[in-house]
């Protein structure tokens, strides 16, 4: 059984990036990017429970810790995202004003449904029903009466002999 069904919900992870030369300033630059995105998504009806924002931390790169001049070092933040997006109306108007964050990367998508849990237990009644009506038609076929199951499995079956005890 199957089913095509639009989205009802959608997530998002991203991760915000400031790279000075000034310890102070990258705080400061990234603190206010942060604050500009919860800012941002408020504007959109996201609710604050669906926005997760991780602890802001330091990156240094291998290149970076080989070079010895201090006045080459630069100080990259970064503070990664999670927002769920629970009405798709408002899809379009949050990615497009995301996307045009400059200090906003390694942008990712996942859509999903809310009712995903009532999905699978309909689709595995309607599973259930066309197998039981696939094992109909079968026993038709060879003139023999189906019987009761004696095993049901939702993985698939590697081997029906090692199923049975016969290897």
């Amino acid at each position: 059984a199957s089913i095509h069904l639009p989205a009802t919900m959608a997530e998002i992870d991203f991760e915000l990036t400031e790279f000075t030369s000034e310890p102070q300033l990258t705080i400061e630059k990234i603190v206010a990017d942060s604050t500009e995105v919860f800012e941002f998504l408020a504007s959109q009806q996201v609710a604050e429970i669906d926005i997760d924002a991780a602890d802001i931390k330091r990156f240094i790169s291998s290149i970076e810790y080989q070079d010895r001049d201090e006045n080459a070092k630069k100080y990259r933040l970064l503070r990664n995202f999670h927002v769920v997006v629970r009405d798709m109306k408002q899809w379009n108007a949050i990615v497009s004003g995301l996307l045009q964050k400059t200090y906003l990367g390694n942008f990712s998508v996942r859509f999903g449904r809310d009712d995903l849990p009532q999905i699978q237990h309909d689709l595995v009644l309607r599973a259930a029903a066309d197998a039981k009506q696939n094992a109909q038609r079968l026993a038709q076929g060879f003139s023999v009466r189906l019987g009761n199951a004696s095993a049901i499995s939702q993985a698939p079956i590697k081997s029906i002999a090692s199923l049975i005890g016969l290897d």
